[in-house]
């Protein structure tokens, strides 16, 4: 098991309709996602889930709505002693 919480980030990077967000951690945790476009606009992912604990664990996520190029995104992790915020980038080629 891993020892803390570690992203990942998404898998591919460049990709057409969904990519895959992966992280490690050693307890199981709540995982909401937030997308943002270019112009600042939050864009419908998928409901906050609930992850098992392990290594490469993840959500998919389909972005369609999305305009091609980068995005930005908000990972908030959530277990019962704290919590963790990853940010990243992210690229969708049409």
């Amino acid at each position: 098991m891993p020892k803390s919480f570690a992203p990942r980030g998404n898998q591919p990077n460049l990709f057409r309709q969904s990519t895959r967000l992966k992280m490690d951690f050693p307890w199981p945790l709540r995982v909401a996602v937030e997308v943002l476009g270019l112009t600042g606009r939050r864009v419908p992912t998928v409901p906050a889930v609930e992850l098992v604990a392990g290594w490469a664990r993840g959500m998919e996520l389909n972005v369609a709505a999305l305009s091609s190029g980068p995005s930005l995104y908000r990972v908030y992790a959530m277990w019962p002693e704290c919590s963790a915020v990853q940010a990243g980038r992210l690229v969708l080629i049409r």
